[in-house]
C-alpha cells in the first residue's frame, strides 16, 4: 500500500481491537474513534492516534477521515432494546461516516464496511449461501446491517468502497461467544437439534486477514465478500473438537428450541430494566435455532486469494488458554 493512514471505527471492541494491532503491525498509522479516552480497554499503550466521539459527533468523524487513506468501519450496535436503536447505530451511524468520507474522497483508497452474515440469514437447506443468494435477514440486526449495506453500495460509483459479510467469529477478547467457552470449560455441551445444525465459524485472525486482502485488491472495490471457515461444522463436530482440546468428556444437554426461546425472552424481559441492552433477546433465538448457517468463502479465495489458516483445534484452544490467563474463567 503506498500511502498508510487507517481510520477505524468500533477500535476498542472485539474485532476492532485486533485489526488496529494488525494494522499498526503493517506500519499504518492508526486514528480510533473512541468514545471515552479514559476507556481505551485492549488499546491501552498502543501508539494509535485517539478521536474522542462516536459516529454521531461529526466534527470528530471528520477529523478521523481528514488525510485518512483507509476507512474501516467496524463500529456498530449488536444488541439493542428496539428498532431504532438498531437502525440509529447501524444505518444512521454508517451514513454519517461515509458522507464524511465522501467530502475528504481524494486521500480515499478504501472504505471496507464490516457487516454481516446476518444480513443474507441461514441457508433453508443444506446449501451454503454465497454473495449472490437471496438476502432473508431474520433479525433486526441483520436487517439493520442490510440497510446500513445499500448506504454503502450506493456510494460505489464515488468512492472505492468494498464490503465484509463475516460469518460468526470466534477468538480471544470476544464476550459474545465467551458463554460457550464458559460452559465447555465447565464440562457442559449446550446443543439444539441434538447436535446436527451446522455452522460456519472462522477465528478473529483470519477474519483480519480477509478484511485486509480485502482492503488491498483492486479485484475488492465495488464488491461484497463473505468471510468464514472453508468447512461447515455440526455442533456435534464442535463438540468433539472441543473434548480434544480439552482433553476430557463433554455432558451433551440438547435444548429444545421453545427452552431456548423462553430463556431469550426471560432475559429480554429483564434487559428493559437495565442500562444496557442484552444480546440474548427472542430473536436472537432465532438465529440460535436455525438449522443451516453455512455460507461459501469461494468468492473471496478466488478474488482476493483468502484462505482460513486457523485449525477449530487451534483456534478454540487459543480462545480457551486467552480467558483462562486474563481471569474470565
Amino acid at each position: 500500500m503506498k500511502s498508510k493512514i487507517a481510520f477505524v471505527t468500533g477500535a476498542t471492541g472485539f474485532i476492532g481491537s485486533h485489526l488496529v494491532e494488525r494494522l499498526l503491525l503493517e506500519g499504518f498509522a492508526v486514528k480510533c474513534l473512541i468514545r471515552d479516552k479514559f476507556k481505551l480497554g485492549f488499546l491501552q499503550n498502543l501508539p494509535i492516534e485517539i478521536i474522542e466521539g462516536d459516529l454521531f459527533n461529526l466534527t470528530a468523524i471528520r477529523n478521523g477521515v481528514k488525510n485518512a487513506n483507509y476507512i474501516f468501519h467496524v463500529g456498530g450496535i449488536v444488541a439493542g432494546k428496539s428498532k431504532k436503536d438498531f437502525y440509529r447505530g447501524n444505518v444512521e451511524a454508517t451514513k454519517n461516516l461515509i458522507d464524511a468520507t465522501f467530502e475528504n474522497k481524494k486521500n480515499i483508497r478504501r472504505f471496507v464496511f464490516v457487516s454481516s452474515l446476518a444480513v443474507v440469514g441461514p441457508s433453508k437447506n443444506n446449501f451454503p449461501v454465497d454473495e449472490k443468494s437471496e438476502l432473508n435477514p431474520i433479525t433486526t440486526y441483520g436487517k439493520s446491517k442490510l440497510e446500513a449495506e445499500k448506504i454503502v453500495l450506493s456510494f460505489k460509483d464515488e468512492l472505492p468502497i468494498t464490503i465484509i459479510r463475516p460469518s460468526a467469529v470466534y477468538g480471544a477478547r470476544d464476550s459474545a461467544t465467551f458463554d460457550f467457552f464458559k460452559s465447555i470449560n465447565k464440562g457442559i455441551l449446550p446443543l439444539n437439534n441434538f447436535g446436527r445444525s451446522f455452522i460456519n465459524l472462522i477465528h478473529v485472525s483470519d477474519l483480519i486477514n480477509g478484511i485486509l486482502l480485502s482492503a488491498k485488491s483492486e479485484n475488492a472495490i465495488g464488491k461484497i465478500y463473505i468471510i468464514g471457515s472453508e468447512k461447515s461444522y455440526t455442533w456435534f463436530e464442535i463438540g468433539n473438537i472441543c473434548e480434544e482440546v480439552l482433553e476430557k468428556k463433554l455432558f451433551k444437554i440438547n435444548l429444545p428450541k421453545i427452552i431456548i426461546f423462553i430463556y431469550a425472552g426471560f432475559v429480554q424481559f429483564i434487559s428493559l430494566f437495565k442500562q444496557k441492552p442484552s444480546v440474548i433477546n427472542f430473536e436472537k433465538a432465532k438465529d440460535i435455532t436455525a438449522k443451516y448457517w453455512i455460507c461459501s468463502v469461494n468468492k473471496a479465495k478466488n478474488e482476493i486469494g483468502f484462505s482460513e489458516k486457523t485449525t477449530l483445534f487451534n483456534g478454540f484452544k487459543s480462545t480457551i488458554d486467552w480467558y483462562k490467563l486474563n481471569n474470565w474463567f
